[in-house]
């Protein structure tokens, strides 16, 4: 049975080996949609195919992360997964030769945030280091050229406010994700819809370069749910995984082309395609707030709770974790899918009635979520009170 294990396991690093030549050695055009689908499969199979190395490394370095109250694991748990997931990524999606200043500085920047990221993995670090670290891969997309450009440059002051737009909406998205990595699956799966989707609008909408990215960040976390979808995880994509993904997806979003028409469109198409990180994060801030919990920035990334959607998601479904995840991936494609769709009718609707239709569905989606949360938490503590 311990041969048969080793065989498969060589089958496996063949195929990948083959996937990869045959992708690096394609020849026609990039817009081929087997191209894309060649980064998909090499990615997944990389991370895959990296995992048991990436946890038998944190078993020995003793990198896990023990539970607790607030955690839902009940054993010790690698927490590295992120490094399988941006090895891929980078081996994959590299030799694809699409690089260019800005995906250049993108990257840099992606590298600093999963660097951080791992290293609080293995020693916790400060939450001010973190920020400064966020601020400093932030400060590196914006040299480059990648930032919101959403004040005129003929109002005064109106590059400060695109600066703190786009510091706000790389950082917020960032530790979005960050947050979103509280059960089994979450983070990642997350992840896989929006650049899924992400990848797919940039198709339709000839960004080459943008859906090659996108698509192979899919990939190499799709090659990492089997190890993290389940009852009992792994491990865990740590925030090296988690910080990185929600990153390179903000800075990613900035440097895409969103609709035919200026302003209220290219607002509105992103923040469908993340509307259930904004939600979440907007949702325990505000009632972090309100209840005195949360009192400055620190404390906002270092509080830990159990406020977040999928706590009260796992409570409703009484404590089952699994149903949980899979109501948090069809709340993240409701809102998401208007994106691709948006992409293939837009030409035969108005563009803004289409994108302003689309976020009050959601937000009546989500209103409607909230009321139902509220409804809960008052019922539990009128029983409480008997």
């Amino acid at each position: 049975m311990r041969e048969e294990k080793h065989e498969m396991h060589y089958v496996k690093l063949l195929l990948a080996g083959l996937l990869l030549l045959a992708s690096f050695s394609y020849d026609d055009s990039l817009a081929d949609k087997w191209f894309y689908l060649l980064h998909v499969l090499d990615a997944f199979l990389l991370t895959y195919l990296l995992m048991p190395v990436v946890i038998n490394l944190a078993y020995k370095l003793k990198i896990l992360d023990a539970p607790d109250a607030r955690k839902v694991h009940e054993a010790p748990t690698p927490k590295l997964g992120g490094i399988a997931v941006f090895i891929a990524f980078i081996v994959v999606g590299m030799p694809s030769g699409l690089t260019g200043e800005k995906v250049d500085y993108i990257l840099a920047a992606s590298f600093i945030i999963w660097v951080v990221g791992a290293w609080d993995d293995i020693s916790e670090l400060s939450a001010k280091f973190r920020l400064f670290a966020q601020l400093l891969a932030t400060a590196i997309l914006m040299y480059g050229g990648v930032f919101l450009e959403i004040v005129p440059n003929s109002v005064p002051g109106g590059i400060i406010v695109d600066i703190l737009l786009t510091s706000i909406w790389i950082i917020g998205i960032t530790n979005a994700f960050n947050f979103l990595d509280g059960i089994n699956g979450e983070s990642a799966g997350v992840g896989v819809i929006i650049a899924t989707v992400m990848s797919l609008y940039a198709y339709l909408t000839d960004e080459v370069a943008a859906s090659i990215i996108l698509c192979t960040l899919a990939g190499s976390l799709i090659g990492f749910l089997p190890y993290n979808l389940k009852r009992k995880a792994d491990t865990f994509i740590g925030d090296s995984g988690s910080t990185f993904v929600g990153f390179i997806l903000a800075a990613m979003t900035i440097q895409m082309e969103w609709g035919v028409e200026p302003h209220i469109v290219n607002l509105i198409l992103p923040v469908m395609a993340f509307f259930i990180c904004i939600y979440d994060t907007t949702m325990t801030t505000i009632t972090r707030v309100w209840s005195g919990k949360v009192r400055s920035f620190q404390q906002w990334v270092d509080y830990v709770g159990t406020d977040h959607i999928h706590h009260k998601l796992s409570r409703f479904f009484c404590g089952d974790k699994l149903i949980a995840v899979w109501s948090i991936y069809l709340l993240t494609l409701q809102s998401a899918i208007f994106v691709v769709m948006y992409a293939f009718f837009y030409r035969g609707l108005s563009s803004t009635y289409f994108a302003m239709a689309s976020l009050f569905q959601t937000l009546l989606t989500y209103s409607i979520l909230t009321l139902f949360f509220f409804l809960s938490d008052f019922a539990k503590k009128e029983e409480e009170k008997k």
